[in-house]
């Protein structure tokens, strides 16, 4: 097996694994070796183009481009790479080995292997694990799978069951209120959303309602001068008056920014330990005092704290500020074996007290991704600014980018946005593909009705791919935010009786500039999404309604304009037929539930709800029935569309006829 990367000292073990087309290697470290101030330098062998995700601020992710042996500054938790001369990828991932983790660093004088310094050190430690493969996303799954079957300390995605919040439109309350939320705002928000007929079905209470003093944790009770009816008639009345099923509460894994208040009611609970350090990746690092309840404690903390929401009816908790838990540790408290600790407490209270429900946010570190055993949301990107222009797009681009990477431990979560932002539709129509929850940030009287009417269907659940979104392959190594090019996003909806998916696919313009012209331009294909096993296709564009038909390679152009953005359902011809699904909706093809054929020519489809059904044909015209009634038809080029009655799940069935003549208006 060829070297994968190189510069390792005499004391590195490495030990090698192979199979078929995928290559690992597990590397070992020497503890002198990994103290050593420069930490253990090694270069990429044979690296084209690279991605590498940096940890830029202690709990956020983003993309970083480069080529060959050059490194970026920062610390990373991955580097994918183009091997020039062998062929293929490479990938490199940093490890947890029991109470020590790996860190990998980029700088002027290169890559080097790191550990924290107040994690102890054991004789040797393996913190690193390299492979190869011929698909880079595939590639990063398989080391992602051996990884989790070495440490034994998570759980990929796709082996943990999913919460429900994920499945319908939400409404947090952080970018309509910020930290003067109240009771009486919160009742003010839902009524406006009544009021438009569009009423959400998760609640996220953010910061702002909790008992708190000098940025730590008094009580587990909510602020008295806010909340002066406590949390449980709120609760009530969002569930009984405003339709809420899953009504979520914010806190972060200390309690609170800063911890618990040492001299307050939950100090005399709990055990709590005092740190002063300073928050590296800070605007001001300068050390502070933190209170955090002992790990010997925290299992009874989480339970006591969920217990006490639960009874208030609270379903659903948001767990903030995970990946500064290091800024909390001491040599009693060491950060990876505090952070599996608290990691494992706090999931295992989610299960007991919510069923799972939870989001897990800021927790974009090793330490914690690498000890999700039931966890299985999280925030994959900084948040959405709606006063930072350039962040509209980098938010977009970041969250794409780093799903390479995200979507192997959790469903990741794009965060909320503002329905009528100036960027509102650029953010809807990501997060309709994204795979993720949907959930809006409106101020009361401040909604887009006929936008939030894309994301969603009847019983207030939204279109959600079952899979995370991903980058294209031509997007992956390429940096859409300063190369003026479209940035493409592809999922998929898989159909009980299809042969493969529809393919859903997102342009974008994620460029920005102050000075220069923000239009980009581009070319898409069907060959986007090589997983969909066909050689035609119908191609249905949400920007104009039109249809092109394409062969598997062919390419069209593409031109943006700043926030511009195009969705296209990317529909197999089989047996003459191309489905759409809703076409007045950003993933309508997500509503196809099953379809059979009745006969040659009789198609029968089961939907999750009505509206504008669309797809294309060559097998003739259409009659469309449902429950035995004929219903209207139309069509404009290649696209035909029924007009389905909405509000609840319906069957249509397509009768097709290449003769008019021959129609009967009877099923």
């Amino acid at each position: 097996m060829d070297q994968l990367i190189s510069g390792f000292s005499s004391e590195t073990s490495i030990s090698g694994v192979t199979e078929s087309e995928w290559n690992g290697q597990w590397i070992t470290f020497l503890n002198k070796s990994l103290r050593a101030e420069a930490g253990i330098p090694f270069r990429l062998v044979g690296a084209g183009r690279w991605l590498a995700l940096e940890r830029y601020i202690p709990w956020w992710p983003r993309p970083v481009f480069g080529r060959g042996s050059e490194a970026a500054q920062g610390e990373f938790f991955m580097v994918l790479w183009e091997r020039e001369e062998a062929g293929g990828y490479a990938v490199a991932l940093p490890l947890v080995d029991g109470n020590v983790r790996g860190i990998l660093r980029g700088g002027s004088e290169g890559w080097s292997i790191h550990t924290p310094e107040k994690d102890p050190l054991p004789e040797k430690a393996t913190l690193f694990f390299v492979a190869t493969g011929n698909d880079p996303i595939a590639l990063v799954q398989w080391a992602m799978r051996k990884i989790a079957e070495r440490l034994g300390t998570f759980r990929l995605r796709t082996e943990k069951p999913l919460p429900r919040w994920v499945d319908y439109l939400g409404w947090c309350t952080w970018d309509a209120f910020y930290l003067e939320v109240s009771e009486e705002k919160v009742l003010e928000g839902l009524a406006s959303f009544k009021a438009g007929g569009l009423s959400p079905r998760v609640l996220i209470l953010d910061g702002g309602w909790q008992d708190e003093k000098d940025n730590l944790l008094v009580s587990f009770g909510p602020n008295a001068e806010r909340f002066p009816n406590g949390l449980k008639v709120m609760v009530d009345r969002a569930r009984d008056e405003y339709g809420v099923k899953i009504f979520g509460v914010w806190h972060t894994l200390q309690g609170f920014w800063d911890g618990v208040l040492p001299d307050g009611e939950l100090a005399k609970r709990y055990q709590i330990i005092c740190s002063e350090n300073a928050a590296a990746n800070m605007p001001d690092p300068a050390p502070k005092k933190r209170y955090l309840v002992s790990p010997k404690d925290v299992g009874r903390f989480f339970d006591d704290y969920h217990r006490f929401l639960r009874d208030q009816g609270v379903s659903m908790v948001k767990v903030d500020n995970q990946a500064s838990l290091d800024h909390f540790s001491t040599s009693e408290v060491p950060p990876t074996s505090t952070m599996r600790a608290y990691q494992y407490a706090l999931q295992d209270s989610e299960f007991a007290h919510f069923q799972g429900e939870g989001l897990h946010c800021m927790s974009n570190t090793t330490d914690a991704v690498y000890h999700f055993r039931s966890a299985n949301v999280w925030r994959s990107s900084q948040d959405f600014f709606p006063a930072e222009p350039k962040t509209f797009v980098e938010h977009i681009f970041n969250n794409a980018l780093n799903a390479v990477w995200v979507q192997n431990f959790a469903l990741p979560d794009w965060d909320m946005f503002q329905s009528s932002h100036p960027a509102g539709a650029f953010h809807a129509a990501a997060r309709a593909i994204s795979g993720g929850p949907i959930y809006v940030s409106d101020k009361p009287d401040s909604h887009d009705f006929d936008l939030l009417a894309k994301l969603t269907i009847c019983g207030g659940k939204i279109l959600r791919c079952q899979q995370p979104a991903l980058p294209a392959l031509d997007s992956i190594f390429e940096d859409g935010r300063i190369v003026r090019r479209v940035t493409k996003i592809v999922n998929s909806n898989a159909v009980e009786g299809l042969p493969s998916p529809i393919g859903v696919m997102g342009i974008f313009n994620c460029f920005y500039s102050e000075t220069e012209t923000q239009v980009v331009t581009g070319k898409y294909s069907p060959s986007d999404l090589p997983k969909i096993a066909a050689n035609r296709f119908a191609l249905h564009h949400a920007s104009n309604n039109e249809v092109t038909i394409a062969e598997r390679d062919q390419r069209f152009p593409v031109r943006l304009a700043p926030l511009g953005y195009e969705l296209v359902i990317v529909s197999a011809i089989y047996d003459g037929v191309a489905l759409f699904g809703l076409i007045d909706k950003f993933n309508g093809s997500r509503a196809i539930e099953s379809v059979r054929w009745i006969t040659a020519t009789e198609l029968e489809l089961k939907l999750a709800d009505g509206g504008r059904f669309g797809w294309y044909s060559e097998k003739g015209d259409a009659l469309a029935f449902v429950d035995g009634t004929l219903i209207s038809v139309f069509s404009k080029g290649a696209l035909s569309w029924a007009e389905v009655p909405a509000g609840a799940p319906v069957t249509l069935t397509l009768r097709f006829s290449p003769n008019i003549s021959d129609r009967s208006n009877t099923p």
